[in-house]
């Protein structure tokens, strides 16, 4: 919260040095350290260093590919700057071919509009199609656990 806050306030130097000092001072072995890598990112590139914003998250996300906070940050900074095929391309990447869920929804929600934005009709009615059943197991899931609580209270009615 306080990164984003300095992130906020156009603080883009004291952001960077704060999220690095955090990455530095712990152990994020199994842990997700994303939101102090994407403040470094944003504000790089807020700061006008964009080449080497885009650097910072190549070679971040090049280790962690799968990294949903890093690809939707690259991937926002792209459209930002212009480059919306690149930004499509760089969220296509890690969501093409696989299942919408709960940790990956918010890019499967960027790969629609940016499909969209750059006339991929196709690819974004596959990513609505997505979506669309991901909601659709959500509410079938919430279903299950409200009949399950009401049975459950109506078991210890007197």
């Amino acid at each position: 919260d306080y990164e984003m806050e300095l992130g906020n306030a156009g603080k883009y130097g004291e952001r960077i040095a704060f999220c690095q000092k955090i990455l530095e001072m712990f152990d994020w072995q199994g842990e997700d350290d994303s939101c102090f890598r994407c403040g470094i990112g944003e504000s790089l590139f807020r700061e006008g260093k964009t080449a080497e914003a885009y650097e910072y998250y190549e070679n971040w996300l090049m280790d962690d590919s799968q990294n949903v906070n890093g690809t939707n940050s690259f991937s926002w900074i792209l459209f930002e700057n212009g480059d919306a095929e690149k930004a499509y391309e760089v969220v296509r990447k890690v969501t093409w071919g696989v299942s919408c869920y709960v940790d990956n929804s918010i890019l499967f929600m960027r790969a629609r509009q940016l499909a969209d934005y750059v006339g991929k009709e196709n690819e974004s009615k596959w990513y609505q199609q997505q979506l669309d059943t991901f909601e659709n197991s959500i509410k079938k899931w919430m279903k299950m656990k409200f009949l399950m609580n009401l049975r459950h209270q109506n078991r210890f009615r007197l």
